[in-house]
């Protein structure tokens, strides 16, 4: 199965039911994602192109994936973001809670965003992010070495990992390989 496992649902998180969990979860393309799916961007702008192709009648190539990630990308910084998968996140958390465990954030952003973070939480529909910690790695360092600096696991039985970033996966799979680590793809 290799250093982590794939996910599409938080409901794949395992658990053991004997073991009190903490889970730690990346925020952005794992806990939340752009509204609109690639292929709604793919659609526009090959809706532009034949419009081009008609007016000027030549044919331009159709614009590749690059294009379509990068109008994604902006649309997601530009705020219009959902929540992957609130139904299973929502499970895990009831979960979490029902084991005596711990939640919380471990993303790469700046906590100098701490309040823009925090406000797109609540857009997306998790109403009290103050009620849950959420770690800031600034760039600064590896989610592994974040992990390890600041002792964040101590205290638990059951530690599982969610991000999106194969190399954040490797990073905390290499300082503790007894952390199950989950690689999350939405559709």
């Amino acid at each position: 199965m290799g250093p982590f496992t794939i996910i599409k649902t938080f409901n794949d998180v395992k658990f053991d039911k004997e073991m009190k969990p903490l889970v730690i979860c990346d925020i952005d393309h794992t806990f939340m994602r752009c509204l609109h799916d690639l292929e709604h961007f793919r659609q526009i702008l090959n809706a532009d192109y034949e419009e081009v192709n008609r007016i000027f009648k030549s044919v331009f190539t159709p614009p590749d994936d690059s294009e379509a990630f990068d109008l994604m990308n902006t649309s997601y910084n530009l705020g219009f973001i959902k929540q992957t998968d609130p139904e299973g996140f929502n499970q895990m958390l009831q979960t979490i809670e029902k084991l005596g465990g711990k939640f919380v954030f471990l993303t790469a952003r700046s906590i100098a965003y701490h309040n823009k973070t925090t406000e797109e939480l609540k857009k997306v529909g998790f109403l009290y992010p103050e009620n849950y910690d959420i770690h800031y790695t600034n760039n600064e360092m590896t989610k592994g070495e974040y992990i390890k600096k600041t002792n964040l696991i101590n205290g638990f039985d059951h530690i599982s990992f969610i991000d999106d970033y194969p190399s954040f996966l490797a990073s905390v799979y290499e300082f503790f390989p007894n952390i199950n680590c989950y690689l999350f793809r939405y559709d």
